[in-house]
């Protein structure tokens, strides 16, 4: 058993030999685009390089040879050229994108060895092969070649040797041209006007060369030749006739008559040279590498056998139950357990896909073994039901119509294409049929592809310690490039304690738990992981953040933080570049600082009522101290500072603390979401502030926050209040006040003036009608309805708010919906909320007002 241990951050784990993920200075945590490669994210789905990071650009056409050797299998054997029949080391240059390099086979070695054979590492969908051999100045073509291709199959049973098929062969003797081009057509049966074929391994084969006579030259350039590159001479000797027959060069020297000797030929030796092969393919399979990602597959059962439907190998498969027998009786009174059936894949990240290729094995074909009867492609964002359940969208089918499915198709590769879609999970939905025998589908390869830059990538730090003493964590910065539709989106979350997990892993790498792993044979544990994560008194994700340079929301000071970011995309062909962040850091004004208010209940909304907000701070030797409170109120709240007192909590009691009238309190700000003072001293002893205030609350739950400042503009800093047990003053614990939930919606309202008259001379001419809003959260649209007496519609307005709780207003000015003032009268008015109610239950209340001119 080996035990790695490593730091991480809830599921976060950094990898052995990573860097930090960051650099601790005085001031600020600071992470450059190359300490992002120490982050946790999705393998793959990044490309970092000298101008930052950036989402993975997933290719619609790839030579599939250049990126071979990346693909490892469990075994460790990677791609890239699997043999070659002499002159190994150099075969590596045929892939390698690099026309100026090549393969040369050895000379002296039989033609039979001019061979050499590629592994692409996985299988690939390939439309074409490209062989191109070295510039008319650097080498010769091959005289005559092959090009045979394999899906890795065996040539026969227990064979170590692939079934190779032939695909593409040059033509005649060849000695000019370079560049060869194979389309590739299926070798099992597909879909009409599907090309391309499903391969792993690509032969080029030699079947003929020139040797010593590539090219008959002078006998000038032949003397100027190395030896190595000098070919044959040839000699022939000129018949009576006119005929000249080639002799040996004694035979020709040997001639005593000079009439008889005829021509004398030089040759340039061959220089058989192969530059590059490329294989090029549909594109990047984005199935490959999924579950390296943190992806899953998942089938009916769930038996483990799904995950070789996406391992790149054509002969590994999965077989899933489509048809259930009869055996004799009549197919009505056969239940199927389960008839509708699924095979679930997370991609582990979000990708543009527009097309889902499904390869069937050829080998298990018979009466048994089949393609699916019927199935259909749905994929998903990730987006929620109201239910929980992911929210899918059907995109692509087979044989949908029948219920029963078509038994004995025989199409083994099915290619689903659909517009480019984000999705980051599909299912592929099919249906057990009643059939005459047992039916089993043999599932070797589910390929998806796309294009375009991933939508949206997710990074998340390593646990980052802020030093041995808590720190203020001020405000957040980032440097990215945003292109049109892109964005950036950063939160953070914080704690001062850590803890260890255990977790562990079986030799092929699946999690279980501590008693499962002790019950596995020795050889079947694998590591142990013992992590780092976050304690108990960690805070949750903060919102995110909404631009650089924005004041941190996470609890602190605290002595560890992470960070989440996101990398978003509405269009393919753009994506972000991220190139570093900043958190920035200050001493603390305190160790600490609880929060507690009181009362934490009271009986009606919308009514005065006072609140005392109690801050108990802690202070330690370097402590700063604070001479400002900021207290967030909850969303259409409305407050007023009463005073503020001082002291111990038996001096509060007892009236002896030192209290600050509202007159002696700076209010730098009150609003409806804030109220901000500065007091008259700073507070830097263990004694307890109490801040009452007046106000009103529309919520039935109403969460304030608070934070202590000190300092002036520009160099301010903010600590945030914890909420918790400040005093045994208040009863119950933090920073939430309740209101009965109970009751209506709507308060009454207070028309003004009534009546009006909108007789255009500035006075009066508009009614205003004020009514609250109780206990609804979010934005909403005000609705103002005006009747004439005969109840019609006269009017009708709409005003979209961001909180509708609170004191809410709207006006009307005479007119109707065309502009035009109506006449003097009696006219209904009616205001409220546009709600969302399937019943169409609207909360609107109506007032009778007068309109005089």
């Amino acid at each position: 058993m080996r035990c790695r241990i490593v730091v991480i951050g809830g599921l976060l784990i950094a990898s052995a030999g990573w860097t930090q993920g960051y650099r601790l200075e005085r001031d600020r945590v600071s992470v450059t685009s190359d300490q992002l490669q120490a982050w946790k994210f999705p393998q793959g789905s990044l490309s970092f390089g000298s101008e930052g990071v950036r989402p993975h650009l997933v290719r619609s056409k790839l030579n599939a040879a250049l990126d071979a050797g990346t693909f490892v299998r469990s075994d460790g054997s990677a791609g890239g050229i699997r043999n070659a029949g002499t002159s190994a080391a150099q075969a590596a240059q045929i892939i390698d994108g690099q026309e100026d390099t090549f393969w040369e086979p050895d000379l002296t070695a039989p033609l039979k060895d001019w061979w050499v054979e590629i592994d692409m590492g996985r299988a690939v969908w390939a439309k074409k092969i490209v062989v191109k051999f070295a510039g008319e100045k650097e080498g010769d073509p091959f005289l005559q070649f092959r090009v045979l291709t394999s899906n890795g199959q065996p040539a026969f049973s227990q064979s170590k040797a692939l079934n190779y098929l032939v695909v593409g062969r040059s033509e005649g003797l060849n000695q000019t041209q370079r560049v060869f081009e194979f389309d590739l057509e299926p070798t099992v049966e597909t879909e009409p006007g599907l090309t391309g074929d499903v391969i792993q391994f690509v032969q080029i084969v030699a079947t003929a060369s020139s040797l010593g006579q590539a090219e008959e030259i002078s006998p000038a350039r032949w003397d100027s030749l190395s030896a190595a590159d000098r070919g044959e001479v040839l000699y022939f000797r000129r018949e009576a006739s006119g005929y000249e027959r080639q002799v040996d060069q004694a035979e020709y020297q040997g001639l005593a008559d000079p009439a008889r000797r005829g021509a004398v030929k030089y040759y340039r030796r061959e220089r058989p040279r192969l530059a590059e092969v490329e294989v090029w393919t549909v594109g990047d399979n984005i199935s490959l590498g999924a579950l390296g990602r943190g992806g899953k597959i998942q089938g009916y059962g769930g038996l483990g056998a799904e995950v070789l439907t996406v391992d790149g190998d054509y002969n590994t498969l999965w077989s899933a139950q489509v048809g259930l027998p009869t055996n004799g009786a009549d197919p009505a009174t056969i239940v199927v357990q389960d008839p509708e059936r699924n095979l679930f894949f997370d991609l582990a990240t979000w990708y543009w896909v527009d097309r889902v290729l499904v390869v069937y094995s050829r080998s298990s074909y018979t009466r048994f073994f089949m393609p699916f009867p019927s199935y259909a492609v749905t994929l998903s964002d990730g987006t929620v039901a109201p239910d929980g359940s992911l929210v899918y969208t059907h995109l692509s089918g087979r044989r949908l119509g029948d219920q029963q499915g078509v038994v004995g198709s025989n199409v083994f590769v099915e290619d689903n294409r659909f517009a480019l879609t984000k999705a980051r999970y599909l299912r592929l939905d099919y249906r057990v049929i009643v059939a005459a025998t047992w039916l089993n589908s043999d599932l070797c390869e589910l390929q998806l592809y796309g294009s375009g830059f991933l939508p949206q990538v997710s990074l998340a730090s390593p646990l980052i310690e802020l030093g041995r003493n808590p720190r203020i964590l001020s405000q957040i910065d980032w440097d990215a490039d945003l292109p049109p539709g892109t964005g950036v989106q950063v939160r953070t979350r914080t704690g001062n304690q850590v803890e260890q997990e255990v977790r562990y892993f079986t030799k092929t790498g699946v999690e279980v738990g501590q008693a499962e792993y002790r019950k596995l044979l020795s050889f079947q544990r694998g590591d142990t992981l013992v992590a780092t994560i976050p304690g108990s008194d960690w805070s949750n994700w903060s919102q995110f953040y909404p631009q650089p340079g924005a004041a941190i929301t996470s609890p602190s000071p605290r002595r560890y933080a992470l960070i989440r970011v996101e990398l978003l995309s509405d269009d393919p062909d753009q994506g972000v570049t991220l190139r570093g962040l900043d958190l920035h850091l200050k001493e603390p004004l305190a160790s600490q600082v609880l929060g507690e208010i009181t009362p934490q209940q009271i009986e009606r909304s919308g009514e005065p009522e006072t609140f005392t907000l109690f801050l108990k701070p802690d202070f330690q030797a370097n402590s700063l101290g604070f001479d400002q409170v900021l207290v967030e109120l909850p969303p259409s709240a409305e407050a007023e500072v009463v005073e503020v007192a001082l002291g111990q909590e038996d001096e509060l009691v007892a009236g002896r603390g030192r209290v600050y009238r509202q007159n002696e309190i700076e209010v730098v700000r009150s609003g409806a979401d804030s109220l901000w003072i500065q007091i008259p001293e700073k507070v830097q002893a263990q004694e307890l502030l109490a801040l009452r205030f007046s106000g009103r609350l529309y919520l039935a739950s109403n969460a304030f926050a608070a934070s202590v400042g000190l300092g002036g503009e520009g160099e301010r800093v903010w600590q945030r209040v914890d909420a918790g047990e400040a005093t045994p003053l208040v009863k119950g614990i933090g920073m939430m006040v309740q209101t009965p939930f109970e009751g209506r919606l709507l308060g009454a309202v207070e028309v003004s003036p009534n009546p009006f008259t909108p007789n255009g001379d500035g006075i009066n001419d508009t009614v205003e009608l004020v009514f609250p809003v109780f206990k609804v959260l979010g934005s909403k649209s005000l609705v103002l309805e005006v009747y004439g007496f005969d109840g019609t519609l006269v009017q009708r307005q709409e005003k979209a708010v961001a909180h509708a709780a609170g004191l809410q207003r709207l006006s009307w000015d005479g007119r109707d919906r065309e502009g035009r003032l109506l006449p003097p009268g009696m006219y209904i008015c009616r205001v409220g909320l546009r709600v969302d109610d399937e019943r169409g239950d609207q909360p609107l209340t109506a007032k009778i007002i007068a309109s005089v001119y």
